[in-house]
């Protein structure tokens, strides 16, 4: 699976994306930042997944905030015999790579990359099993 590691951080691997801007549709959103983050053309498929956190945490400038993170997760595909590579400079992106589904735990991949999976996989047997049914 595709996985940005957060320059934040020394070991928080998480699915590409990021904030929408004003106007901005959320597919659009999404292309532009797997772009960003991993220099690869995204193609958008169907929303699979609506990831809600909400917690208290220090903010980059080290102010105490109540954040709300609302997270849409689609189904879609990026091309797979390209290697990624971080395109935005300064970005919230330090590194971006193929993870294999096996080393999730051992990168420290956040909860919502294995939720996304999760998901994902939920929607492949769906359409499987629709298209299994459909003969």
């Amino acid at each position: 699976m595709l996985l940005s590691k957060l320059a934040s951080s020394e070991s928080t691997w998480t699915l590409p994306g990021g904030g929408i801007d004003h106007g901005e549709h959320p597919r659009l959103a999404l292309q532009r930042e797997i772009y960003e983050e991993a220099g690869l053309p995204y193609t958008a498929g169907p929303l699979i997944d609506i990831s809600s956190r909400h917690f208290v945490g220090r903010a980059p400038h080290g102010r105490l905030e109540d954040f709300h993170a609302l997270r849409l997760i689609y189904a879609g595909s990026v091309p797979v015999d390209q290697e990624p590579e971080v395109i935005e400079v300064d970005g919230s992106t330090d590194e971006v790579a193929w993870i294999p589904v096996a080393d999730f735990d051992r990168v420290g991949a956040v909860p919502t990359a294995h939720e996304a999976l999760a998901a994902w996989r939920a929607y492949r047997d769906d359409a499987e099993s629709q298209a299994v049914g459909e003969n």
